[in-house]
């Protein structure tokens, strides 16, 4: 029998809050709701509010907690994002990724006409309305067919209540060739049984396509296009004839030589030298993001086996700190998937130690003007980890609220600026969109207060 390092099971909120006085509640829902999981009543999806959400969740990663042959009438209806609403003396809250588990305690409701987050444990007699929510709305955006008949969506997702447009450009990652792929991904696994649930998704984009769909979001009745956000697969050989790089490199150059420089550019990629960095932005790219995952050398090696094989770790890093100069401070975003430094049986077993880790490796990092990101880790059923983690997934939540208070005092340690050209501007609590980190949700009004009001660190709340 597997030994179990620690409970894995949700906690209601009140006890949480309690626990965690000294963090916002809308923090801690929102790590808690994206660790342990959403549910839905099922009368929801008849309801108007349900119908106008927005619903284009696919977009890379499913970030699914259940296997899509488990989620039956629901698998292409469930929201891709929500908001917090009048919390911490807050008209609006931190925004959430919905990530659906059917057992969750933890599920939405219409009550009285208002979408609310409510939880039910065993014990309790009746659920519990905890916080009102809004949806994403879903865009006039996904009602549209581009030139060949086909809806943007297969193409391209405008999300964050309209700030930002999701492309990702190869949805296939040839790491899997050889079983080299992140063990947390599901990239390739989710086109595959998507396709089987009839939601199309086509593997590769075209320029002229993107520049299609980004004619079309800026078409909104109120369009708040920030953001054109790009990803995709490694390249290890060749696609459609041409190298990764010169694969990649036509869509950002598309963007510029159409829009100029008017919305921040991502691109994620591997990491590259010094000098492919500085095409890349010359051909548009302004933030440039090559996810390093995790930091210690053995957990790097055995979770992202392609990327140690065909970079290697301490290569990876040297070309982070050197990219820099290319794209400037606030522009190089490595990910850390939060909490897979805790996936067994090698990662660490103790809570402190690994938030050690993680803040030091950010440390380092910071120094050197790397602003690196959270994508908080959920178990998909794609994934390498999906079988070998039931009984250790998730990590304790102590760790996901330390290292994300830790990411934020590490940012105002180095005098860093919030990571450029993401949703939701400069951060701060109910400002900040970004929905799959935490890190940007706090500021000095809401960041240390306690239940009774006063400020944990002992001033006083002005």
């Amino acid at each position: 029998m597997t030994e179990k390092l620690w409970d894995t099971n949700p906690q209601k909120f009140e006890e949480l809050f309690d626990r965690y006085s000294d963090y916002p509640k809308g923090i801690i829902i929102k790590i808690a709701t994206m660790i342990w999981g959403v549910r839905f009543s099922p009368s929801l999806f008849k309801t108007e509010q349900m119908q106008k959400a927005n619903t284009a969740r696919y977009f890379i990663f499913s970030f699914d907690m259940e296997k899509t042959d488990d989620m039956d009438e629901e698998l292409g209806k469930i929201p891709t994002y929500f908001r917090l609403k009048n919390i911490d003396n807050h008209r609006l809250g931190p925004v959430v990724q919905v990530r659906p588990k059917n057992n969750s305690p933890y599920f939405f409701e219409l009550i009285n006409g208002k979408m609310m987050l409510c939880e039910q444990f065993p014990d309790d007699k009746e659920p519990k309305a905890i916080v009102e929510i809004e949806f994403d709305p879903k865009p006039d955006f996904n009602d549209k067919t581009d030139s060949k008949g086909e809806p943007f969506t297969n193409n391209a997702s405008l999300i964050f209540w309209g700030e930002q447009l999701y492309c990702c450009l190869l949805r296939a990652c040839q790491y899997w060739q050889g079983d080299l792929q992140c063990k947390f991904c599901d990239l390739n696994s989710i086109v595959i049984n998507l396709r089987k649930q009839g939601i199309n998704m086509p593997a590769t984009k075209t320029p002229e396509l993107l520049v299609e769909a980004i004619k079309a979001a800026q078409e909104e009745k109120e369009n708040h296009l920030q953001v054109i956000f790009l990803s995709g697969g490694a390249v290890l050989d060749k696609i459609q004839g041409m190298g990764g790089l010169e694969w990649y490199m036509r869509f950002p150059e598309a963007i510029k030589n159409n829009f100029g420089r008017r919305y921040a550019t991502h691109l994620q990629t591997v990491a590259l030298p010094y000098d492919k960095c500085v095409e890349l932005f010359e051909a548009g790219v302004d933030i440039h993001e090559a996810n390093l995952e995790v930091w210690e050398p053995h957990l790097f090696k055995w979770i992202c086996p392609g990327k140690e094989k065909y970079v290697g770790r301490d290569e990876w890093i040297k070309r982070l700190i050197k990219s820099v100069d290319a794209f400037g401070m606030g522009n190089v975003v490595p990910v850390f998937v939060q909490g897979v430094e805790m996936a067994q049986p090698y990662g660490f077993k103790e809570v402190d130690a690994a938030v050690e880790s993680t803040l030091n490796a950010w440390d380092y990092l910071m120094s050197y003007g790397v602003t690196p990101r959270f994508d908080i880790w959920a178990l998909e059923a794609g994934s390498s980890l999906w079988e070998s983690q039931q009984d250790f997934y998730p990590p304790p939540i102590d760790y996901f609220l330390k290292t994300t208070r830790g990411a934020y005092d590490l940012l105002r340690k180095h005098h860093l600026p919030v990571a450029r050209g993401y949703v939701g501007g400069s951060g701060g609590y109910g400002v900040h969109m970004f929905g799959q980190t935490a890190q940007w949700d706090f500021d000095e009004g809401v960041r240390y207060i306690k239940r009774d009001g006063s400020d944990a660190e002992g001033g006083e709340q002005e």
